[in-house]
């Protein structure tokens, strides 16, 4: 029998109205439900999924997003790619103004004439999957009353259902949380539903590692094996969040990430994209039964991505 809960979380994929869909959200805030609660929507999503692949063994990333920085996980995750298969998982902009699928599109309109882009892409391991190309496509509806609880500061469920469903039955999930609020709701997700998933947020309030203090989470099956504040990239740690800002547009995006292949990119940014990368790959190597510590893994890693770049 469906629950509540559940039955709400269907009104919001339906609802005819921005004013409708608002109420619905803010009546599904995810810091008032029930980790069962939010196992159930994360089973519908799963469950409705129509996503029809067969990868070889994988990381799958989905972030929660709209922390207003760059693309620094779609650009870590074409860079990883070189070494294992990678699925990032997105959408168009919803709570910040250039979504992972903005960006990948814009990827694809400039890649004919950008050759570094081309042989990094060479491998072809990286796979980009729109949540629409799932069978969840956003009504205008619900892209509008989702920004306005962003504004005020509402915690989404939709940040944390999402993100979390498994879409293509991964080695390990990797999910970034821009607000505690989230790496706490997925934390208690990864032991309700036995996941395998590294969990990582900026203590500035970014879904991507950042340099200075970051907190790493890894579960095994549901088991946490670690749950510890790292300091990455001291050396780049000062001049803050304004380094990172989003780009201008999708085409300035692409053409920063360009940089970056050529080997025009400042070097904060650059060892910023590579540390992300490099947590991509540990995760790989911690869910393969690696027993190397994650921050040596990580290092290991690092050194391997640095190669590919001027």
């Amino acid at each position: 029998m469906e629950t509540e809960v559940l039955a709400q979380f269907r009104k919001t994929r339906e609802a005819a109205s921005e004013e409708e869909c608002y109420r619905l959200l803010c009546a599904l805030r995810p810091d008032q439900l029930a980790a069962e609660e939010l196992a159930e929507i994360v089973r519908y999503i799963e469950s409705h999924k129509q996503i029809d692949t067969d990868f070889p063994r994988h990381v799958n990333i989905f972030g929660t997003g709209g922390d207003g920085t760059i693309n620094l996980s779609s650009m870590a995750a074409i860079l990883a790619a070189r070494f294992i298969w990678v699925v990032k998982m997105g959408t168009r902009a919803v709570t910040g103004n250039i979504g992972s699928s903005d960006f990948m599109a814009g990827l694809s309109q400039h890649r004919e004439g950008a050759p570094a882009f081309a042989k990094i892409l060479a491998g072809g391991r990286f796979r980009f999957f729109r949540l629409s190309e799932a069978g969840f496509a956003y009504r205008e509806e619900l892209r509008q009353a989702r920004r306005r609880i962003h504004r005020e500061g509402i915690p989404d469920l939709y940040k944390i259902v999402f993100p979390f469903a498994n879409y293509t039955n991964p080695l390990v999930q990797i999910n970034g949380a821009a607000k505690e609020i989230y790496f706490a709701r997925f934390s208690e997700l990864c032991a309700a539903l036995g996941r395998t998933a590294c969990l990582v947020r900026s203590a500035v309030g970014v879904d991507e590692l950042l340099p200075g203090k970051n907190r790493i989470a890894f579960f095994n099956s549901g088991v946490r094996h670690f749950d510890a504040e790292f300091l990455l990239l001291p050396e780049h740690e000062t001049g803050g969040l304004d380094r990172f800002r989003e780009a201008g547009s999708p085409r300035a995006a692409v053409d920063l990430f360009l940089d970056l292949l050529e080997g025009r990119a400042a070097p904060f940014l650059r060892d910023t994209i590579l540390q992300n990368a490099a947590l991509i790959l540990a995760s790989d190597s911690l869910a393969g039964g690696a027993e190397a510590g994650i921050d040596e893994l990580m290092s290991g890693h690092f050194s391997r991505l640095r190669a590919l770049l001027p």
